[in-house]
C-alpha cells in the first residue's frame, strides 16, 4: 500500500514537467514515460528500491544523491538526468527540498521508536569505558 502511495506521489510530480521527457522504471518493474509540453532532452531513471522516493521527499536532493551512492537507483546518463531536472526545476521543486511537515512527522516517529529511556542510558552512560586498564582497581 505504501509503495502505491509513493508511486502515485512521484508520478504526480513527473506529470508536471515542461521540457523534455523522462522514462522511469519502478522497483515493481513497471515503467512510465513522462513528456513535457516543450521539446527538450530525454533522460532515463531506474529505481531499484522504493526507499528512493521516500528519501527524495524526506531529504530532498541530498537524499537522492545518497541513494545514488548506495546504488538504489541508476541512470544510463547521469548528466542528462541532472540537466533535465534543472530544466524542470519548477515542476519538480517538491523533490529539491525536504518537505518540512513530512520531516517533522518522521522525526517524531523516529524519536518515539529509537530514543527510549533505555536507549538514552546506553548512550549517556556507556559503561564499556570502565573496561579499560586505567579504570581498573588493582589493589
Amino acid at each position: 500500500m505504501l509503495n502505491r502511495l509513493l508511486k502515485k506521489k512521484i508520478i504526480s510530480v513527473f506529470n508536471n514537467i515542461e521540457y523534455g521527457e523522462i522514462h522511469v522504471t519502478f522497483p515493481d518493474h513497471t515503467s512510465h514515460l513522462f513528456k513535457g509540453s516543450q521539446p527538450g532532452i530525454a533522460a532515463e531513471l531506474s529505481l531499484k528500491e522504493w526507499s528512493v522516493i521516500t528519501h527524495l521527499f524526506l531529504k530532498g536532493d541530498v537524499g537522492f544523491a545518497e541513494d545514488y551512492r548506495e546504488g538504489h537507483w541508476t541512470s544510463t546518463d547521469l548528466t542528462t538526468l541532472l540537466q533535465l531536472s534543472i530544466q524542470n526545476k519548477k515542476a519538480i521543486s517538491p523533490c529539491y527540498h525536504a518537505n518540512k511537515i513530512i520531516v517533522i512527522c518522521f522525526n517524531v516517529v523516529r524519536f518515539f521508536n529509537r530514543n527510549t529511556w533505555r536507549y538514552f542510558k546506553c548512550i549517556i552512560f556507556d559503561w564499556s569505558m570502565f573496561d579499560y586498564p586505567r579504570f581498573k582497581n588493582y589493589s
